[in-house]
Order: structure tokens, then sequence, then C-alpha cells
């Protein structure tokens, strides 16, 4: 929304012209204010029109919450700040299809609540505010999800598993069969690995934001109808990413390339740092994130039946880091619980190396 400005448009990053077009008349058959002008960003591609509807909704709302701020306060001061991570994750994967929204963090809660009032009130009431003792993502296995970000090798239910090397100039993904064999057709085996492969595949993409250049290594299928089977299925679960993609079809090695739109600096990038001991051959943990580790570790520890107290040792930096930046973080976890906890620093633990100890009554 661009207040002031008459202006109506669609993003030039999105190439295809009959989405263009579709997404022109959207906007044309809207009712918009005369004194704003709009254009639809890339995120809106594909979007239907209640998305766009609620999307404009929102930023309308939002607007006139912004002028009634700069008529009620003197300047100079803050009339609009840049979204926050609880506004974002509304807007951003928030649909009418989920039934709630659980927030372990009181003011998290409220102020999902007030977001929720501007963008959809008629859901205001699937924001809960989740107050269980057991951490939120453990209770929900969450965290097991977390780690498996950070791993090579994903299992699939089958048996077999998909490996993810992300390098400098493209992420190649395998497809491997592992223990899974369907009977003694090699070619059956292949086709429903390679099914359940393409629907992790897309699943990981969206988790570990990878972008840029893909290129899928499937288990070899000689039939050309399961080779179309599995490419309609790769394209099917990547239309519920954000991020646009382009998908080519199987080729005789039974090799698949995609683009995907690089959004972000992906997970790994995010949460490892370059090992300072071996140049960037390998990565370990960032001292943020050995941080936010060791807290959800201290919750579910915590939680625990005859535990009284608990001693995390680690890294000298990891624990400078803790006692230095996070101690309201471990004050609140203590008055929670109820229990003691100790961080100590050992010259001898690595970055991503912590201890636990913990004392039962």
């Amino acid at each position: 929304m661009m207040p002031g400005i008459k202006h109506h448009g669609v993003s030039r990053k999105i190439p295809e012209d009959a989405e263009r077009q579709r997404l022109r008349k959207i906007l044309g058959e809207m009712e918009l204010p005369k004194d704003a002008g709009f254009i639809v960003r890339t995120a809106g591609e594909q979007k239907t029109r209640r998305d766009l509807k609620s999307d404009l909704r929102y930023v309308m709302r939002l607007w006139e919450t912004v002028e009634q701020q700069i008529q009620a306060r003197k300047a100079p001061c803050c009339v609009y700040q840049e979204s926050d991570l609880v506004t974002r994750s509304i807007r951003d994967f928030f649909t009418a299809d989920i039934d709630e929204l659980l927030i372990d963090s009181a003011e998290g809660y409220e102020k999902a609540r007030k977001i929720m009032k501007l963008v959809s009130p008629a859901y205001q009431r699937r924001v809960l505010h989740y107050e269980e003792k057991q951490p939120l993502f453990h209770k929900y296995s969450i965290e097991e999800e977390i780690e498996r970000i950070y791993r090579r090798r994903v299992p699939l239910k089958s048996g077999g598993s998909i490996v993810v090397e992300p390098t400098e100039a493209l992420v190649s993904i395998d497809v491997n069969s592992g223990t899974f064999t369907e009977e003694t057709d090699p070619e059956e085996t292949a086709y429903k690995t390679n099914m359940e492969a393409s629907v992790e595949i897309a699943r990981q993409l969206r988790l570990r934001d990878h972008g840029g250049v893909i290129v899928i290594d499937y288990i070899d299928m000689r039939s050309e109808r399961h080779k179309r089977d599995v490419e309609k299925q790769l394209a099917h679960e990547m239309k519920r990413d954000r991020a646009r993609s382009k998908t080519l079809r199987i080729t005789r090695f039974g090799l698949v390339q995609m683009t995907r739109q690089r959004m972000r600096p992906s997970v790994k990038t995010a949460t490892f740092q370059t090992c300072p001991n071996c140049n960037g051959a390998a990565v370990v943990r960032s001292v943020e994130s050995m941080q936010l580790y060791i807290l959800r570790q201290l919750r579910v520890r915590l939680n625990k039946k005859g535990v009284t107290e608990l001693q995390a040792t680690g890294h000298p930096l990891v624990a400078q880091e803790l006692l230095n930046n996070k101690r309201q973080a471990l004050t609140a976890i203590e008055e929670r619980f109820g229990k003691k906890v100790t961080i100590i620093g050992a010259p001898d633990k690595k970055i991503d190396d912590v201890e636990f100890h913990a004392t039962k009554g």
C-alpha cells in the first residue's frame, strides 16, 4: 500500500503474463481507497482473491493505526516499526485451515491477539496461550524435527532416505531405497520410494530454506508412467511453498533439475558458523544457537520427576553469553519450575558441546 500515490500495479518480478493479468483483474475489482496506490508483491503470485482481500484489509488497518499515531503523538516519535517475528509469522503462515495457534509466551500471546484482531477478527479465538510446564516444542516433538533439518540424511517411513548436500554451486539431493523392498520388483520399489521422497524433498526445502539450483537424483525407473507420476507429485508438493520454483522433467539418468527462489539465508547458514579450528572445512553451531538449545533442554530436564537442581556445563563463551544475555530467561525458568539452575563454563568443552548434571531429591 502506497498512501498518497494513485498507482496500481503488479510486481515486475512476476514474469508470467497470464498471472499478471489475473492479478490485475482481481486488483481492479476490489474496492480500493482513492487516496492510495497498491502493488501486488511477488508473494501474491498464485494467491486467491480471498488471500489478497485479507492482505488488503491488513495493510489498510495498519495504515489507519499509523495515521492515528501521527495525530495523537508529537514529533519526533516512532509511528511504525517493521514487523517482528510474531507479526511476520501470522501474516505469512496463518490460514483459515489452521485450528489453533499456540504461544507459550504471555507477551507474544497478547501481541498475537492484537495482530489477529487487525488481520482476521473472526479467528481471534484460535490464538491460545500455552501454559503447561512441559515445553511446547517437546510436547509436539518439534525439537526432534529441528534437529533433523541439520542432518545430511533424512529417513523415510518406508525405510529409504534422502541425503541433502548443499554446495557452493547447487544443492544436491540423493534418494536411496535403503532397507525398503517391494517383494521382488525393483521397479515398484524405486517408484514407491521416489513418490515418498518427493513429499519429503519439498518439505525439507521449505524447512531448510535452500534456494538456487537444486538437483535431485531419483532411483532409476523404467516406466514412463512412473516417471510422470513422480514429476506430478513433486510439482504438487512444491505448490505449498511460498517461494517461487521451476521444475524440469526427469532426465534419462533419473535426474530432476529445479530452481527455487532464495527467500533468505538457508537455515544452515543462519544457525552454524565457520569452524575456527579447521578454516572452514566444517561447521559447528553458533553461540546464539547453543544458548537457545540449552534453554530448551533446561525446560525439558527440569520437568522430569525428582529433579531438584540442574547444572549445565559448556564452552566458556556459551556460558558467558547465557549468564550475561539470557539471565532473565534463566530466572524465568527457575521461577517456573521452582528449581535451581547452574551454568558453568569449561575450557575443554567445544562450542556445540554441553553436559547436563541433575540433582535428585
